[in-house]
């Protein structure tokens, strides 16, 4: 009876607990499909595929993160009860920007081409333009459910969706392998989770509209977003778009796929940060100090709790990993995620923080907060690229996100967030176990 209530009630701590499980188990089925569906399409494919397709995803990153104007953000922090008129301007909104995206990234295409010598990046990139057109016109109710921490159904829609075009895309390849399955996979996507966000979520009397004040209203939001947003793409992807420039595509494959299992613990701390505690820090915000703090700490530790195991697992036995996983072409990935990977358990105990400043309307300090972040990985990697080259890039990844911790504390220390002693025992501990284990077996570096 105590679990049911728990699962069935409206109080936050209910919701809380509700959506903590459903993103555990949402994730668990994420990662597992993207484990799947990488180790089959490795087999169908060549590296030199994934290293051109790393490209084509950097770019769809970058136009998205670029002209993010924090719709979801201002759906989840908005004070107050939703209006639907809010809520339809905001879909507004996501629809013109989606074709706005649509076309720069088909305008870029052919100089993309240029600049990186391969001929085939043109009309991969101008198929992959059309999913952001079709996303742009997804229902905004998923981002409401979301605001209210009511994360089942957002849960499954997401899963659905992404099974759904996975199992399209493997037939495509069993039938013909071939990389344009892997760039008609987002069109797929986001045509799927369009047509299944109306059908999944009420979205009764939404239409188009436009009002003035709700548009600046919008905007005022979204304005330090855009520049914070523009920061977080460098500072999540600009290790990758770095290292494109100084590796082969065969190379720069192998490197996506060390990324891509790093990116599992970027991903589902970056899950729990804003589908979770970012909800809560909005609706805590307003509680005493000392309770919100000692509340939200808990969450947090959960999340260390659930993430750092993984984090210890990639950076102690990730060549094995590899090795099991994979076939020869795909040594050099293991070295590269046991780095990656010990950079990441710094990246979690910072995801748990990063969101506060938005939940209290402060996204000028967000934007601060995620050039700090920028800085400190690209300064690693060009101080370890010049030291060290190739090597010492991908060292440059991982010791930047340490780097980065100092500056998102003293930038949120206003908030209270504690933590600090959760945060050394949990971040140093992993690196102290990690480097003891990595100096008797030998260190992460590149075969000959």
């Amino acid at each position: 009876d105590r679990v049911r209530s728990i699962f069935s009630g409206e109080s936050l701590r209910d919701r809380t607990l509700t959506g903590g499980a459903i993103l555990i188990v949402g994730e668990a089925y994420s990662n597992g499909l993207r484990l799947l569906s990488n180790l089959i399409m490795t087999r169908l494919l060549y590296p030199e595929a994934f290293g051109i397709m790393l490209v084509v995803n950097l770019v769809f990153a970058a136009l998205q993160m670029l002209s993010d104007v924090g719709i979801r953000s201002a759906i989840i922090s908005r004070e107050g009860e939703l209006d639907r008129r809010f809520v339809n301007v905001a879909w507004t909104i996501m629809i013109i920007r989606g074709v706005v995206l649509g076309a720069i990234a088909a305008a870029l295409a052919h100089p993309i081409a240029v600049w990186y010598g391969q001929e085939q990046l043109f009309g991969l990139i101008l198929l992959a333009s059309l999913a952001p057109v079709i996303s742009g016109f997804a229902s905004p109710y998923p981002r409401v459910a979301e605001r209210n921490v009511k994360l089942v159904r957002v849960t499954v829609w997401e899963g659905v969706s992404q099974t759904a075009a996975l199992c399209i895309t493997l037939a495509w390849l069993a039938i013909y392998p071939t990389i344009w399955a892997l760039a008609a996979r987002g069109v797929l996507a986001a045509l799927i989770m369009v047509v299944s966000s109306f059908l999944m979520f009420p979205s009764r009397g939404l239409r188009l509209e436009w009002d003035s004040p709700t548009v600046s209203e919008l905007f005022h939001f979204g304005k330090w977003v855009v520049l914070g947003t523009a920061l977080t793409f460098l500072g999540r992807q600009g290790d990758s778009l770095i290292v494109s420039r100084f590796l082969d595509f065969e190379m720069l494959g192998v490197f996506s796929i060390a990324i891509s299992f790093a990116k599992l613990v970027e991903m589902l701390a970056e899950r729990f940060s804003w589908s979770l505690l970012f909800p809560v820090y909005s609706e805590m915000k307003s509680n005493v100090a000392d309770a919100f703090t000692r509340n939200t700490i808990k969450l947090r530790l959960a999340i260390y709790a659930i993430c750092f195991p993984i984090v210890l697992f990639l950076s102690l036995g990730g060549r094995i990993f590899i090795d099991v996983l994979y076939d020869d072409r795909y040594d050099e990935a293991g070295w590269m995620l046991e780095v990656l990977a010990l950079g990441m358990g710094w990246y979690v105990i910072a995801a748990t923080v990063n969101s506060l400043p938005l939940a209290y309307g402060d996204s000028r300090r967000h934007m601060w907060l995620q050039f700090y972040r920028v800085a400190s990985v690209l300064v690693s990697m060009v101080v370890g690229g010049w030291l060290f080259g190739t090597v010492g890039l991908i060292w440059g990844i991982a010791v930047g996100q340490i780097v980065y911790y100092p500056f998102l504390r003293a930038g949120t220390l206003r908030y209270r967030p504690g933590g600090y002693l959760a945060d050394l025992a949990f971040g140093l501990g992993s690196v102290a176990l990690v480097v003891l284990f990595w100096s008797i077996r030998g260190w992460p570096m590149p075969a000959g």
